[in-house]
């Protein structure tokens, strides 16, 4: 108990900035109220990610898949936040997705909609 409580003084409160925290923080999924074209464009981009071979791909489909739903490219990427790291901004999303996993991405997105 005493590493935990070290650990998590360590990561949440000292030692780790503010936008990293929320890579630590409990993998805990936002329920966030979609619209039909949202939730729609989660689905495209749940196919999109499972078929991407590298970032730049996964990057260029989040833009395409916006544009194709009529949404703002700026309200999907914070959509994407919310659901990926409980922020309304973050780390380009292509380069994150391939870090942490695409796998766990669509997981969190799947989540994300039901």
């Amino acid at each position: 108990m005493v590493v935990y409580d070290f650990l998590n003084e360590w990561i949440f409160e000292k030692e780790v900035p503010m936008n990293m925290n929320n890579d630590f923080k409990q993998n805990q999924t936002n329920k966030l109220k979609l619209e039909k074209q949202e939730e729609l464009a989660l689905k495209k981009l749940i196919i999109i990610i499972s078929k991407s071979e590298n970032a730049e791909d996964i990057q260029n489909g989040i833009f395409n898949i916006s544009k194709e739903f009529n949404i703002t490219p700026k309200i999907f990427f914070s959509l994407l936040y919310n659901i990926l790291i409980n922020s309304n901004k973050g780390p380009r999303l292509g380069p994150y997705i391939i870090d942490i996993g695409k796998e766990s991405v669509i997981e969190r997105i799947k989540a994300s909609i039901q």
